[in-house]
């Protein structure tokens, strides 16, 4: 079963979610959110925390931002840990 509620207060965009398979160990529970700065920088955060088929403990957390260099071209970072591995990514997204 799933259930999931996301609301906007004050400029923040909020989700929240929870998981769990019938039968399984498996189980998620996940915190995200996000705000637009007045410059036009997107931030963003999650918190994830979950147990996998196996019953291991998974515990995921980031960080990121995406600002809009000029229409069509966006750059994007994001900093996390998944686990205990630490993570960091920028990259320059472009459409057409």
């Amino acid at each position: 079963s799933s259930v999931g509620v996301s609301a906007s207060l004050a400029g923040f965009n909020i989700g929240v979610g929870s998981k769990s398979e019938s039968g399984t160990s498996v189980k998620a529970n996940d915190v995200g959110v996000n705000y637009t700065l007045a410059n036009g920088i997107k931030i963003a955060a999650l918190s994830a925390n979950g147990t996998d088929v196996a019953g291991a403990k998974i515990k995921r957390s980031n960080f990121g931002a995406s600002y809009s260099i000029v229409p069509g071209v966006k750059l994007n970072a994001e900093t996390g840990k998944l686990g205990a591995n630490n993570y960091t990514w920028v990259a320059v997204n472009m459409s057409f």
